[in-house]
């Protein structure tokens, strides 16, 4: 990359790869978070990609529905009333073995358990 930015502003650059593709450009941007302290700012639709690679979230709908943590996302009840419970999860979803946390993700619905993903054993 010529000049060594502070920061890269990204629009879609994944929409028209492949899987293993798309997963060596996040593996690629994702390095050069970590190494080069390069901050990036992605936007795209692919939620459920996009949340293996991101610590902050912002979430427009014609207007602002959710800013903070990814994890803090994937635990919001609010979330989970806007998106439901099956879309929250796929967004959410922490891709098994992908993961960079081996943390369980869990959501809930109305004060009871639904799942929990990586590691965890409850449905």
């Amino acid at each position: 990359m010529v000049g060594e930015p502070e920061i890269l502003i990204l629009d879609e650059p994944t929409s028209a790869l492949d899987p293993k593709i798309r997963s060596d450009f996040y593996a690629m941007i994702e390095k050069l978070n970590r190494k080069k302290n390069v901050t990036i700012m992605l936007v795209s639709h692919d939620m459920g990609s996009v949340g293996q690679y991101t610590n902050k979230m912002l979430y427009l709908d014609r207007k602002l529905v959710f800013f903070g943590d990814y994890k803090d996302f994937c635990h919001s009840h609010d979330m989970t009333d806007y998106f439901g419970f099956e879309t929250q999860h796929k967004m959410c979803w922490q891709h098994g073995a992908h993961s960079h946390s081996h943390e369980p993700v869990t959501i809930q619905k109305s004060g009871q358990t639904k799942l929990k993903a990586v590691g965890g054993d409850e449905q």
